[in-house]
């Protein structure tokens, strides 16, 4: 035959090919008791990939492998002071068989909230070290491919943390509250609009420049307050009166609905001891699993659900 069937044939296979189907049933239930930080099962599996027919393999690992990785990032702690990577490296040795949207899912929904969760909670520590954020907010980004970093989800996420860094310093710099982060958020604007993921040389462009004021502002804050604590990572992971990951997620995802800036207010706490946040204009404190806002008038903090801190803002 000619050239233009080479592909085709070369996932047939003659009449291996009726088999293929039987392959990958018994390959997926095998895998049902699957761990992904065994890694036993990607050598198992790579040697099919230029067998299989490149959409039966898509629906293959998207059945099989897919939630197994998910599982695996659930199963992630992120801890500034004790960091283990595993279960990180295990998802991201997949990363070119799982198909790229697969992959910024599994990143987009389980790594990143509890990314810029720990961020949260650090910047709003007593005396947050601004140089040992940048430094490990750098690190993680550097664990991420070129080709994930260009994806505007993954991309956005990145920006959105940018933005609270740069509202967590802008009160040391001087900067006033309404720009803080302004300049990081703008450029992941609308990044993951309609559920689609896309890239583009500018939007790359625009998170460099991000990337490069951030630092440049964090370099300044970390002088401007003499440097922080070297012990206030270790406050993020055993601070009792941190809010439940739940709610904080919750007010997270509201904020990036209404492309609100979330951010925490460094060294300012309530009564009760919670770090207050900045939300959009109101200023807000989590304890217990119920949302407290600021009425600007009285100043005193009340209880408020979602709904209302919606209508608030």
């Amino acid at each position: 035959g000619g050239g233009g069937g080479g592909g085709r044939r070369r996932s047939s296979g003659g009449k291996l090919a009726a088999l293929y189907p039987t392959i990958r049933y018994k390959l997926g239930k095998c895998l049902k008791a699957w761990h992904a930080t065994d890694v036993s099962a990607r050598a198992i599996i790579v040697p099919w990939q230029p067998v299989f027919a490149r959409e039966d393999m898509a629906v293959f690992v998207t059945r099989s492998i897919v939630p197994k990785l998910t599982q695996c990032m659930q199963d992630l702690n992120i801890n500034p002071q004790d960091q283990k990577l595993e279960p990180f490296r295990a998802v991201m040795a997949w990363r070119d068989l799982v198909p790229r949207s697969e992959m910024e899912t599994i990143l987009h929904e389980q790594f990143f909230p509890k990314f810029i969760g720990v961020l949260c909670e650090w910047l709003s520590s007593k005396a947050p070290n601004y140089k040992d954020v940048a430094a490990w907010y750098a690190s993680w980004r550097h664990r991420f491919d070129q080709g994930l970093l260009e994806s505007t989800a993954i991309r956005s996420r990145f920006h959105q943390a940018l933005g609270i860094m740069d509202a967590a310093v802008s009160p040391i710099l001087g900067v006033p509250p309404e720009s803080a982060g302004a300049e990081a958020a703008a450029a992941g604007d609308g990044a993951v609009s309609g559920g689609g993921v896309a890239s583009s040389g500018s939007g790359v462009s625009s998170a460099a420049a991000a990337s490069a004021s951030a630092e440049r502002r964090f370099a300044a804050s970390t002088a401007a307050s003499g440097g922080g604590a070297a012990s206030a990572a270790a406050r993020v992971t055993s601070r009792k009166t941190v809010a439940p990951r739940g709610v904080r997620d919750l007010v997270q995802q509201l904020a990036e609905e209404l492309n609100m800036l979330y951010a925490p207010r460094p060294g300012r706490f309530s009564a009760s001891g919670q770090p207050l946040f900045s939300f959009g204009n109101a200023v807000i404190y989590i304890d217990s699993d119920v949302v407290f806002v600021r009425d600007p008038k009285t100043r005193d903090f009340q209880p408020t659900s979602l709904d209302d801190l919606r209508r608030l803002v």
